[in-house]
């Protein structure tokens, strides 16, 4: 399941498929200053768009018994996160993904009795039964797969995560480019596969049980595909 992109209220239907944050913000600027008679007004909007849409997420070491592994995007000598998975203490999985707009926080979590949940808006928009993870674990479950990605969001401290799997600028973007999660047993391969998508990057993580498996998919050449947003 592909998590899609909810739509910021003052923009069109359909706008976040194919435009970026950067892009959004400038548009949706302009916007304002078109259609705001008022000097005051406009100024007032403004402000609430850049608090809007300036997030830059910090977070907080590991706890004990906690891993982290990320996807970072590096541009030039910044490196921007754009994924992260985490193991909790207790053994359970969650996945996140930094976004703009504060209310959304898309993600999805793997309970310790099997129960799959994928969220939006605090609102489920998947829920499954898995395997549990209290006893011993065979062959593979998918977390879930994420699209529509971007830099500024929130800065990659590398020293805060367990592994990192980083891929320059241009692999993943707002419109191209989609990362799948999935766990493993030692020496399975997931078997999650996108049509018309290609695997550009993979990357195990071996130090915990189950294994984390972070895949990177980009359209074939030629095929016109595009991420399935909704």
């Amino acid at each position: 399941m592909i998590t899609g992109c909810d739509i910021y209220s003052s923009v069109p239907s359909g706008y976040c498929r194919f435009h970026p944050i950067e892009q959004a913000r400038h548009d949706l600027t302009q916007q304002i200053r078109r259609h705001c008679d008022c000097r005051w007004e406009s100024l007032y909007l403004y402000g609430q768009l850049r608090q809007r849409y300036s997030v830059c997420m910090k977070l907080r070491p590991p706890q004990p018994g906690e891993y982290l592994y990320a996807v970072a995007i590096r541009d030039g000598s910044d490196l921007w996160l754009t994924l992260w998975v985490r193991r909790s203490p207790k053994g359970e999985f969650f996945v996140m993904v930094p976004r703009a707009e504060r209310d959304w926080t898309p993600h999805a979590s793997y309970h310790l009795d099997g129960t799959h949940h994928m969220k939006s808006y605090g609102q489920k928009t998947v829920r499954r039964h898995g395997q549990a993870l209290t006893g011993v674990f065979t062959g593979t479950e998918n977390l879930g797969c994420f699209a529509g990605h971007g830099t500024n969001l929130a800065e990659c401290d590398q020293v805060l995560f367990h592994g990192v799997l980083e891929v320059p600028i241009g692999v993943l973007g707002a419109h191209h480019g989609t990362i799948c999660i999935d766990l493993v047993e030692p020496g399975c391969q997931p078997i999650t596969a996108i049509p018309s998508h290609k695997v550009v990057r993979r990357k195990t993580f071996t130090d915990i049980l189950p294994h984390v498996v972070i895949t990177i998919y980009s359209p074939r050449q030629g095929t016109g595909a595009r991420n399935n947003r909704f």
